[in-house]
């Protein structure tokens, strides 16, 4: 662009940006540059049925139709339960020893106080006594 004196005010970049705004701003003629209407096709939704291989929304996947699959899961659970019932057994048969040795020890020990000894088997008897308790309401 020239100024009424005929000297160039704007720069090479300026010039540039200049015509590219007016290319933009010329608004829309229908179709895009390239002489095509190019359109997005819908969004489709993926569909959960039986052909998917999904379950729909929310829904477990029925794995309980396959029998070695159930059949592992079951062994699974029989071995978990078996290891709970060990573990409560030591732990009451550790309860039942430590509170022998805690009578014993207060039988013995008569009017003076208590040793340090005595009172954390007391409270491993409890730690014990309420691990039992979690133990015995899981599964």
């Amino acid at each position: 662009m020239r100024c009424l004196f005929g000297k160039s005010r704007l720069s090479r970049s300026s010039r540039i940006g200049l015509i590219a705004v007016l290319l933009l701003s010329s608004g829309p003629r229908g179709d895009d540059a390239w002489g095509q209407i190019q359109q997005a096709p819908p969004y489709q939704p993926p569909t959960a049925g039986p052909g998917s291989g999904r379950p729909p929304f929310g829904q477990e996947p029925d794995i309980s139709q396959d029998p070695m699959v159930r059949h592992a899961q079951e062994e699974a659970a029989r071995k978990r339960n078996i290891e709970r019932q060990n573990k409560l057994l030591a732990d009451s048969n550790r309860i039942v020893q430590l509170a022998n040795e805690l009578s014993a020890g207060v039988e013995t020990g008569g009017k003076d106080p208590p040793p340090p000894a005595m009172s954390r088997k007391a409270e491993e008897i409890e730690k014990l006594a309420r691990s039992v308790k979690e133990l015995m309401k899981s599964e």
